[in-house]
């Protein structure tokens, strides 16, 4: 599956923390600014590119060294659930 970041937010890092902020265009779809955690943030990077499910999985697996035992699909599809639920993503 594949997703569209909407229009208008930013991924930033501020004092090693990372904030996605929501433009004007986008405030009526999205909080204006929620932190994430530093997978998130890996995984707003891979959304932001247009890379599909599959690839991101592989990419979180090789990245964080993590055993093909874990269940990354499941915890991928939670957090763009997530995502989507509020606002900053939409399934293409």
């Amino acid at each position: 599956m594949k997703y569209k970041v909407r229009d208008g937010i930013v991924l930033s890092k501020i004092c090693d923390e990372y904030l996605l902020i929501s433009g004007k265009d986008a405030r009526e779809y999205c909080p204006s600014v929620t932190q994430i955690n530093e997978t998130g943030a890996y995984i707003w990077k891979m959304l932001e590119k247009g890379i599909d499910t599959n690839e991101m999985v592989m990419s979180i697996l090789s990245e964080f060294e993590l055993d093909e035992d874990a269940d990354i699909y499941v915890m991928l599809n939670e957090y763009t659930d997530l995502l989507k639920r509020n606002g900053f993503i939409t399934e293409e």
